[in-house]
């Protein structure tokens, strides 16, 4: 498995050692966006840096995860490979909560 960390919204290959570094000192710059919907539920997009279903042939890895906790109804959790898909990706799960 390869893993990552941020500089800035990129993603840059790293050692297992520094990811765990990054991943425990850096929840801030980890966090692409976190909204709560009131009465419906909440959207959690966040930079993971490993691609926990990594396919061999998968184009690049998905290393952004956007779960959505919809309040009574369960989640359902969404990967991506860039920071930019990810936050757009959090914004259309928002609008949807909001509907």
């Amino acid at each position: 498995m390869s893993y990552y960390r941020l500089d800035g919204h990129t993603p840059v290959r790293c050692t297992l050692l520094e990811w765990a570094e990054f991943c425990e000192t850096e929840y801030v710059a980890r966090t692409v966006d976190i909204t709560t919907v009131a009465g419906r539920g909440e959207v959690r997009t966040l930079f993971h840096g490993h691609d926990p279903y990594a396919a061999p042939d998968a184009p690049a890895p998905r290393l952004f995860g956007t779960l959505v906790l919809r309040n009574g109804q369960g989640w359902q959790e969404y990967l991506y490979a860039t920071w930019d898909e990810a936050a757009a990706s959090h914004a259309r799960f928002v609008a949807a909560l909001k509907q």
